[in-house]
């Protein structure tokens, strides 16, 4: 081992040298390359354009990757594996219901959605969920909505608005999966409605109430209670009626509210109502001269409306609702506005009366519940009008067989006075009158100008005509009085025309022998006799038009029948899709003279059936009814009734000519 040397340690570095050179050598140029860069950045603009632009390619393709990530995500089930169970739980987790629990829930998702936005495309499923429970509980969700689209990117975003547009759709197709209840027997179901066509041509669907199972000719289908109602105008302030329920108040339990000034046929009726909506409409009843609303019920009274009463009633029933689910957030159900938004309209033009209204029911809401004034809008003041004009049903609660009676008794009484009497034996005896009449020479007729103008007072007076040139924006007259001047002179113009007429066509060989020695006597004469009787049918015709009553229902309201006493008018969610016929094989029918509305079937109906009603009194002729129709739903029944009565063509083209 003498013979052998151990190397010397300062051999070491020298073996060692080559890899220190290489890392002081690459440093070197990595130093030297980044002076290089620096020093390029700073002093060639053509260089700094170039790192721009390659920056630019760079966030574009990460962007579309990112883009491209997230609609396969999408695809594949909208999130990370795992994430969907999260997603589930979190959309179904119960919302805050204090102000200040809300401020901070909402603080907290947005957060979160923030934090995961930035994740990746595997979390923004997720994401958008935080953002879309945030906007849940946002007071004025469509401004966040527009700062989301300002704010996140564009697929982010996109989830946001389909989570939206899932709960609009599902509440939908919930809606009428739960309603009508099972218990109601019928079901809502869609038709293609021929008179409504969408631009493409095809028709629209219109929803109806089919019934669910078989019924017999009597048989009850179901029974309602309308989500709003009002007393009609002559009830409104007489007392005759419960202002809730609506039945008689002939009865010993009936109270007259010192808070509300209504009367209700019992205690139980005032309660319902205070506490539902006459607590926030009369909350100032205490106040000198009287609350708000009894001004608006005094007006509408005056006016002869119901549907600013209506109005108001129906929005008060919103407030008392919402305090009840803030009471209890998790409880289910639809409210009274999922129930209207659903139903069909009038498209209204806003008038005169309408701007009267809608400021005192802005001032009367206003003073209860600020900010409800702004909900209030014009818009949707026509909105909610054309609602209740076009679905509110009569409610008969007044004694029908009374009524009819009594009308029995009314015109056998007419009848017995309106009984020619026979001339008196003194005025038999004076002809000299008669030959004075005939001695004075009448004037000259026109006979065609005549006839003309009795076309024209009779076609002016005629129902058709009126409902055709009322004003039936809102409106519908179901009998409008003439006045006794008006039917006089068509009554007078008449038979002068008959009178000229009959002359015009008496060969002058049949002529009186007295005529024709007196030239200048009047073959026009009218006999005694037939001017007495002329005067006692004007007599009958003048006490027949003070009967009439002198207004009617100014609003329209669907019933069958115009003697069916109606007292109120109300709308029930479920017969609003109730459609018309005028042979309908349904009736609504009121049994208990109250509110409740009991549906029951007039011909045997069976499963799948569509239920129809009639809008109009069935009565009237195949015109008025058209007339009525068309004023108050703006629609044409073509049931097989008004088929069969319609007019002929010919026969319409006939009287087009006469008109002309």
């Amino acid at each position: 081992m003498s013979g052998t040397s151990a190397p010397s340690s300062t051999a070491t570095p020298v073996l060692q040298r080559p890899w220190v050179l290489a890392t002081l050598a690459v440093a070197a140029v990595g130093i030297g390359y980044a002076a290089f860069f620096d020093y390029k950045r700073r002093a060639d603009p053509s260089f700094r354009r170039n790192l721009r632009k390659q920056r630019k390619r760079v966030e574009k393709k990460k962007t579309e990757e990112d883009s491209a990530k997230a609609r396969d995500v999408a695809a594949s089930g909208g999130a990370a594996d795992g994430l969907e169970a999260e997603i589930e739980a979190l959309l179904n987790e119960p919302l805050p219901t204090t102000p200040e629990a809300k401020e901070a829930f909402f603080m907290e998702q947005l957060s979160k959605g923030e934090t995961l936005a930035k994740n990746g495309p595997e979390f923004f499923k997720l994401a958008a969920a935080f953002f879309y429970k945030a906007l849940k509980v946002y007071p004025a969700p469509a401004e966040l909505v527009m700062l989301y689209q300002k704010t996140l990117t564009e697929p982010v975003f996109n989830l946001v608005m389909g989570f939206i547009s899932s709960e609009v759709k599902k509440r939908q197709e919930q809606y009428f999966v739960s309603f009508p209840d099972a218990s109601m027997n019928v079901r809502v179901g869609e038709e293609p409605d021929p008179k409504r066509k969408a631009p493409d041509g095809t028709p629209l669907k219109r929803r109806t109430l089919i019934a669910a199972k078989d019924f017999e000719a009597g048989e009850t289908i179901y029974e309602e209670e309308p989500i709003v109602g009002t007393l009609n105008p002559a009830f409104l302030q007489s007392g005759e009626h419960c202002a809730h329920c609506f039945k008689p108040t002939a009865c010993d339990g009936k109270v007259e509210s010192t808070r509300t000034g209504a009367t209700y046929c019992s205690k139980a009726c005032e309660d319902i109502a205070w506490e539902t909506y006459e607590s926030l409409l009369f909350a100032d009843y205490a106040r000198p001269g009287g609350s708000t609303t009894t001004t608006l019920v005094a007006e509408c009274a005056t006016d002869g409306v119901i549907v600013p009463l209506h109005m108001a009633r129906f929005l008060a029933y919103m407030v008392h609702e919402d305090t009840k689910k803030a009471e209890n957030p998790d409880a289910d159900g639809f409210g009274v506005w999922d129930h209207i938004e659903r139903l069909r309209y009038l498209e209204l033009t806003p008038t005169a009366i309408d701007a009267k209204y809608i400021t005192m029911l802005q001032t009367l809401l206003g003073e209860k519940v600020p900010g409800l004034e702004d909900f209030l809008t014009l818009e949707r003041y026509l909105l909610l009008k054309g609602k209740f004009l076009y679905n509110q049903m009569a409610v008969a609660t007044r004694q029908v067989e009374a009524l009819v009676a009594a009308e029995a008794a009314a015109e056998a009484e007419t009848t017995a006075e309106a009984k020619p009497e026979e001339p008196a034996a003194e005025e038999a005896e004076k002809p000299t009158e008669v030959i004075a009449a005939a001695a004075d020479p009448a004037p000259e007729l026109d006979v065609e100008s005549l006839a003309d103008d009795a076309d024209d007072q009779q076609a002016d007076d005629s129902p058709a005509a009126l409902l055709e040139e009322e004003d039936t924006s809102s409106a519908i007259v179901v009998e409008v009085e003439k006045s006794e001047d008006d039917e006089s002179a068509a009554s007078g113009d008449a038979q002068d025309v008959a009178a000229d007429a009959a002359d015009a066509e008496t060969p002058a060989a049949e002529e009186p022998a007295a005529a024709e020695e007196t030239p200048d006597a009047s073959t026009d004469a009218i006999p005694e006799a037939t001017v007495e009787e002329a005067e006692e049918e004007e007599e009958v015709k003048s006490k027949e038009d003070e009967e009439k009553p002198k207004v009617a229902v100014l609003e329209p309201e669907r019933s069958a029948s115009a003697a069916a006493a109606s007292t109120a008018a109300a709308l029930y969610p479920v017969s609003a899709y109730l459609t018309h016929s005028c042979t309908p094989n349904v009736e609504a029918t009121f049994p208990r003279k109250s509110r409740t509305l009991a549906l029951v079937a007039k011909t045997p109906v069976r499963a799948g059936d569509v239920l129809m009603t009639a809008f109009v009194d069935l009565a009237l002729p195949y015109a008025d009814r058209k007339a009525a129709l068309g004023a108050g739903w703006r629609y044409t029944c073509e049931c097989g009734r008004c088929a069969a009565e319609a007019p002929k063509e010919e026969e319409a083209e006939e009287e087009a000519k006469v008109d002309e």
